[in-house]
């Protein structure tokens, strides 16, 4: 038997809009592409506390989606995405 080979998996790109999303993934495949979060901190010393927002329905759906993608519960992705995006503004207000 021969050896096997690990195909190294590419970053998933960035995307402007659901659209652009969407025409990407019809003609790639998603098995292609590594979606595990990047720099993603967890310990379990920091709390977190529940909370309620209200958000749009399309938002929710577009969400669930990223996250059922990336194999994850859809309230991690949302935690992470604001985590990076509140990291990236307050590097930009320093």
């Amino acid at each position: 038997m021969g050896k096997k080979t690990m195909k190294t998996k590419k970053a998933v790109p960035h995307f402007k809009s659901l659209e652009e999303e969407a025409e990407f993934w019809d003609h790639h495949s998603p098995l292609d592409y590594d979606f595990r979060p990047a720099n993603v901190e967890f310990s379990p010393r920091l709390k977190k506390r529940l909370i309620s927002i209200r958000v749009h329905e399309s938002l929710l759906k577009a969400v669930k989606h990223l996250a059922a993608k990336q194999h994850i519960p859809y309230q991690t992705l949302i935690h992470t995405l604001l985590e990076k995006t509140i990291r990236r503004e307050l590097r930009k207000a320093a």
